[in-house]
């Protein structure tokens, strides 16, 4: 066995804005609510930004469900499957992104289910679409549907 064979090559990318659409661009698009185009270019402080969009979304009675139908609508961005299937032959992938685990099911499939981190949406309870499979539920104690309490990084 060669040295170059014994060492393991690891790359990480993106996802938003380099392999798929800018999720929340699309939901603002969507939906006409321009406040969601609010980015960490905007806000560079993740939490506060977060809090502002669970915020316009309980404003405007935007569900996870209708997050999810814009997603399932956006393609890869031009390319992106075929550079993730070359990198794949000459390297481990991993994709870092600080969307939610609860909007990732299209894209993954889109892209040969590569390894993803990022954040989930956990012990959260909004009026409509609480769970994957699309349960409704009731609302968090504060009786906001949003909220970002229990958002956590996934490792």
């Amino acid at each position: 066995m060669t040295e170059s064979a014994l060492v393991q090559r690891v790359i990480a990318l993106d996802m938003e804005g380099v392999l798929t659409p800018e999720i929340w661009i699309a939901v603002a698009e969507r939906t006409g609510i321009d406040e969601l185009r609010r980015t960490t270019r905007d806000q560079p402080d993740y939490d506060a930004l977060m809090q502002y969009r669970f915020d316009v979304l309980n404003d405007h009675d935007v569900s996870l469900d209708q997050i999810r139908e814009v997603i399932a609508e956006l393609p890869l961005l031009r390319g992106a499957r075929e550079f993730l299937d070359d990198l794949r032959r000459r390297w481990v992938v991993v994709l870092l992104s600080d969307t939610f685990e609860q909007f990732d099911d299209h894209f993954l499939e889109l892209m040969g289910y590569p390894h993803l981190l990022c954040h989930r949406l956990s012990g959260l309870m909004w009026s409509t679409a609480v769970s994957r499979d699309g349960a409704g539920g009731s609302t968090t104690p504060s009786g906001a549907p949003w909220s970002p309490i229990g958002a956590s990084t996934t490792t």
